[in-house]
């Protein structure tokens, strides 16, 4: 009864630390980190407090309420330019909302990884981009590169799992919310929430596709 399911919890996250613990992986671990704090170091003794800011804590709190292909820069737009800018707590409200958004996108990228690694670190991969760039609250085109290089990698095992509607549905939602940025940008109409459900089309299509290849 209780005592075999605790057994089994046990045994299950036993082989998950098994998984991803070994005398290599420790080694890089100790290794990268190593390089990276010693950079991190020397960059702050020549920058201060500067570096940590726009190298780090930015990114925690950053919103961006220029167009872009996540669905978030439209609640941006209007927190940033819509009735009551500059009141009281509008600045934390902002960054509550990002770091909302980012507890989510890493949520939901680590949940990929532990799923998929130990069958498949390249489908793996493949799948924890697909998800990161999604729910990115700032998602422009050179993304996409973070995860098409993986569907090179596995684009024997992903072409089994998704048809070809949704190859096709990919560029072509692309283009429909291409075709509200050139309005919004080159003619100058007001066409943000328009937009906005041009990311939500993408975004879903996204998250379709995803959603077959970890099937």
């Amino acid at each position: 009864g209780r005592g075999d399911e605790g057994r089994g919890g046990s045994g299950g996250a036993a082989s998950l630390v098994r998984a991803y613990v070994s005398a290599r992986g420790v080694l890089f671990g100790v290794v990268s980190a190593g390089v990276f704090f010693a950079l991190g170091a020397a960059m702050h003794g020549m920058y201060g407090r500067e570096f940590v800011d726009e190298t780090y804590l930015y990114h925690l709190v950053r919103v961006d309420p220029r167009h872009n292909f996540s669905f978030y820069f439209y609640p941006a737009y209007l927190n940033m330019h819509g009735d009551g800018v500059g009141e009281p707590g509008r600045d934390v409200l902002s960054a509550g909302f990002s770091l909302a958004g980012l507890a989510v996108q890493a949520a939901v990228a680590d949940r990929m990884m532990r799923r998929h690694a130990v069958k498949d670190l390249g489908m793996a991969f493949l799948a924890q981009s697909v998800a990161f760039v999604a729910f990115n609250k700032v998602s422009t085109a050179q993304y996409f590169v973070w995860y098409l290089c993986w569907f090179c990698v596995r684009i024997e095992r992903a072409s089994k799992k998704v048809d070809g509607r949704w190859v096709l549905a990919w560029p072509a939602a692309l283009g429909f919310w291409l075709f509200w940025a050139y309005l919004l940008e080159f003619r100058g109409l007001q066409v943000h929430l328009f937009l906005w459900i041009a990311g939500i089309i993408w975004f879903w299509v996204n998250i379709e596709l995803l959603r077959k290849l970890i099937s």
